[in-house]
């Protein structure tokens, strides 16, 4: 069955904005329910994958405010972001700021960031020490709880099912290893260390990654989902056929930084590649290129390990049809931060993706901010179907951008996909 291509109508008040607590200490001028805004001159909401907290901006006509709407936009002020009844981010107003002209008139911008900001922007202790019993729960926990973090998930399956409104194949079992099984090695965060920057530090050692939810007080640590099913339609014909949904598009595909093989060595004994007892390689499944010259580089370091490549990124170098190469191009990269086979792999498959990535940057514009019926989220599956582009596979969405321009009737949303599993940690 294919899936749902068409983009909704770009209804001017698609997005409601809500300030649930309005007011100092919890107070509400309006009552309990707070006050809410669902008309603007502008706004827009950022979402990124790799960016820890979300930012966003709204414009609204001053004269147009209520005394309640007025006195409920202050700093630090709780703002919970919907479409349709589905909550996309919980944050509070960073910034106000009135402007205006005798011809425009006097508007107000209010602009902030998600919830999980805070521990972004605050430090940690530095004189606290986690012993190697301790586990990557006990660091979610001890430095991220004096920020608001009650709950901690290992995917974002019902993130995603909260954002969008609609499951979609949901597994029957949580994806990837409670947080209590990761066993740290000693660590200490670094003077003027962010609390973000210390906890998602030591995350990564794991591979894994951490993103706030959208209820505003669990975290996610785990890793991208490449392996979900595609959650929207992207469609970009040129046949003559009314079944468009993008406005906009800029898709560049390059086969510049592509090495062919990357080698890679670790922390060990040797002091030079060929004595060091600590390597291994990957083959780039986006480059066909000789197989016999790789081979013969392989073979100059007897016992290398191989690093596989991640099924979805060769599904993804196979699907999109990989790039011919008369030459061979390797790379040679040392870590010292890998001291075991485990982490120097999870490094080479790091690197990999990083050049993988490179090979495709796709930008769509749709009308309104669904697709089929569901707000359009990061961490999901796309399927694209592009002529003028030549995208003919799906793509992971890595970034998401809301907005409604001044002078311009009518919502937008940007789309970024990245090639599925060409982001690694």
């Amino acid at each position: 069955m294919p899936l749902p291509f068409e983009s909704d109508q770009p209804e001017l008040g698609s997005l409601t904005i809500r300030l649930p607590n309005a007011g100092p200490a919890g107070f509400s001028p309006a009552g309990p329910s707070g006050v809410q805004f669902d008309r603007f001159i502008a706004y827009e909401v950022s979402s990124n994958y790799l960016t820890p907290t979300d930012g966003w901006s709204f414009t609204l006509a001053a004269d147009m405010l209520s005394d309640n709407d007025r006195n409920a936009l202050i700093e630090g002020a709780k703002v919970e972001m919907s479409i349709d009844g589905q909550v996309q981010l919980t944050g509070y107003i960073d910034t106000i700021q009135a402007h205006g002209s005798r011809s425009a008139g006097s508007l107000l911008t209010v602009e902030g960031r998600d919830w999980y900001s805070l521990a972004v922007d605050g430090h940690i202790d530095p004189s606290i020490r986690f012993k190697p019993s301790q586990t990557l729960a006990d660091v979610v926990e001890q430095t991220l709880g004096p920020f608001g973090v009650t709950d901690f998930a290992i995917d974002a399956i019902a993130n995603r099912n909260a954002i969008t409104g609609r499951i979609y194949g949901t597994p029957t079992s949580k994806k990837g290893k409670p947080l209590k099984s990761y066993v740290l090695h000693e660590i200490k965060p670094y003077q003027q260390e962010g609390a973000h920057a210390f906890v998602s530090r030591v995350a990564q050692r794991f591979g894994l990654w951490i993103r706030p939810a959208a209820d505003g007080k669990t975290v996610i640590v785990g890793q991208p989902d490449f392996d979900q099913p595609s959650r929207y339609g992207i469609r970009l014909r040129n046949d003559g056929s009314q079944n468009n949904n993008v406005t906009d598009w800029d898709v560049k595909a390059s086969r510049g930084d592509q090495p062919s093989v990357i080698f890679c060595e670790g922390f060990g004994g040797g002091g030079t590649f060929a004595s060091n007892t600590l390597r291994t390689y990957i083959v780039n499944p986006l480059v066909v290129s000789p197989i016999a010259d790789i081979d013969a580089l392989i073979k100059r370091y007897p016992g290398i390990a191989q690093t596989a490549v991640p099924l979805p990124a060769l599904g993804s170098a196979i699907a999109g049809g990989p790039i011919p190469e008369a030459f061979i191009r390797a790379l040679y990269l040392k870590d010292t931060e890998s001291h075991t086979l485990a982490e120097l792999q999870a490094y080479a498959r790091r690197q990999l993706a990083l050049h993988m990535r490179k090979s495709l940057s796709a930008h769509y514009t749709i009308e309104g901010h669904k697709l089929g019926g569901q707000p359009v989220a990061i961490d999901t599956i796309a399927d694209v179907d592009d002529d003028l582009g030549g995208v003919k596979i799906p793509l992971w969405i890595l970034d998401r951008r809301f907005s409604k321009r001044a002078g311009e009737e009518g919502t937008k949303t940007v789309i970024e996909g990245i090639r599925p599993g060409t982001l690694q940690f």
